[in-house]
């Protein structure tokens, strides 16, 4: 059953788009197949823009962002669908664009549900392994197919050899409200000689200078920016970001 307005009867319509008004009283009982569908995409877009109020609002702190997280698991793709999200197919194509060896090991850093490790498959790349906080998210990237291997996350913490993984990818994961601008610190220092990082902010962290600062502290370290390229990331939002690919000096890899 719908819940109804103080109102008793509602009428929907959109004269814009020459769809007819749709009177419904009270009385009425509403399952999908007797709605239009335009009214079902409307309420999946509440819904996802209502997910993504909750999430730009939501604590930076870890055990916050763990709990939100797993209550979002289950419809965070459609819900990021609906809304556009276009990160993870910029990214995947941008490290394609750079890393021709399509079996090369890759690392998805945060990877969630998996639509980061689904991108990377869809742009060739066969061995991709990945991480997250939220179990949640865990499981539901494990149903992917993406990943060779999967495992549970701790704040702050990474424990990959570096040179392990000829690429570490990090999209939409390290950003204001989420993981902390140390964060891309902490995934470039398993990056190997020659390997690259690939990871993107969003028009937000673009603005704040302490990620920009960590950005710029590790090309005045021993990487070079390879990459950037600012675009959509979520469309619903007209908000976009920018994609980074760099590489760590002294190259071992041909």
């Amino acid at each position: 059953m719908a819940t109804w307005p103080s109102d008793d009867d509602v009428e929907w319509g959109r004269p814009e788009t020459g769809n007819a008004a749709v009177s419904i009283s009270r009385s009425d009982r509403l399952t999908p197949a007797s709605l239009p569908n335009w009214i079902l995409a409307y309420v999946e877009y509440m819904s996802s823009e209502e997910a993504l109020d909750r999430v730009y609002a939501a604590s930076a702190d870890p055990a916050a962002q763990v709990e939100l997280y797993d209550d979002w698991a289950a419809s965070y793709d459609d819900d990021l669908a609906v809304s556009g999200y276009a990160t993870p197919r910029r990214v995947a194509e941008m490290l394609a664009e750079h890393l021709t060896d399509r079996d090369a090991p890759i690392f998805d850093f945060g990877c969630g549900t998996g639509m980061s490790g689904r991108a990377l498959a869809h742009a060739g790349f066969t061995a991709i392994d990945g991480a997250d906080l939220s179990t949640g998210m865990l499981e539901q990237a494990e149903r992917s197919g993406a990943y060779r291997r999967l495992w549970e996350l701790t704040a702050g913490v990474l424990d990959v050899r570096r040179g392990t993984y000829r690429a570490l990818v990090a999209c939409g994961v390290i950003s204001l409200g989420a993981a902390p601008a140390e964060t891309l610190t902490l995934v470039a220092s398993a990056v190997g000689p020659g390997d690259f990082v690939v990871f993107s902010f969003n028009d937000h962290t673009l603005e704040d200078h302490e990620y920009m600062a960590t950005l710029q502290a590790l090309l005045d370290d021993d990487f070079e920016q390879v990459a950037a390229e600012h675009g959509v990331h979520i469309a619903s939002r007209e908000m976009g970001s920018t994609v980074f690919l760099l590489r760590r000096s002294s190259a071992e890899h041909s």
